[in-house]
Parts: structure tokens; sequence; C-alpha cells
């Protein structure tokens, strides 16, 4: 099944649910029905952890995968290496430049592959 027949099937679902509410989003809904400060905490917690370990970690494969590709790296060696390489590299752009760099090295990467 496609994924725009999916998200159409998920509106047609929860729309009206969150009309009837009186909201817009997930963690309002719940925490109108359930009330209380714990849920909101969770589903932060579960949004931060949810995307570490699904774009996060994806992000950092998919460009430590070219990098070994594009200097003929060997192994799973050169595999963790040009992870490492990424991560120095942001981490180094975020300290340095704060978040402005990190927007603008994605500003130009996105020019690059376009």
């Amino acid at each position: 099944m496609n994924a725009i027949f999916v998200l159409m099937l998920l509106g047609w679902i929860f729309v009206p649910v969150y009309m009837a509410a009186g909201v817009y989003t997930m963690p309002e809904y719940l925490r109108a029905r359930f009330g209380g400060q714990r849920i909101r905490v969770f589903l932060s917690v579960l949004a931060l952890l949810l995307y570490v370990f699904t774009k996060i970690s994806a992000d950092l494969y998919a460009g430590a995968l070219f990098i070994k590709l594009a200097m003929g790296l060997e192994g799973e060696t050169g595999l963790y290496g040009s992870i490492l390489v990424l991560l120095g590299i942001a981490a180094v752009f975020t300290i340095g430049g704060g978040l402005s760099a990190v927007i603008w090295t994605d500003f130009v990467q996105t020019i690059l592959m376009v």
C-alpha cells in the first residue's frame, strides 16, 4: 500500500476526533483527555528517543556509507571511521557556529544534492 493512501486513511480517522475535541496535535489531545503534565513529559522523551534511534542513526549510516564508498575504504572499520568523522564534523560545526552553522551546512548540502 502506498504511503499517500495510508496518510489519507489516517487523516479520515483522526481529523474528526481532533476537530471534535478542539485540538490540533496528538499531545494536545492526550493532555485534554487524560490531563496532567506527565503525558507531556512522556511524549517528549519518547519523541527524542525515536528521533535518535530512527532519523539520526539512519542519516549517520547513509552519510558514512557514502563516505566509505567515495573514499574506497574497506570493511566495517571504514564504516565506523566514517561515522566518527561525520560526528566530529557535526560537533565542530555545532560548537563553533551554533545552530546557524548547521542550517547553512544543510542548505549547501541540499544545493549540492539537487
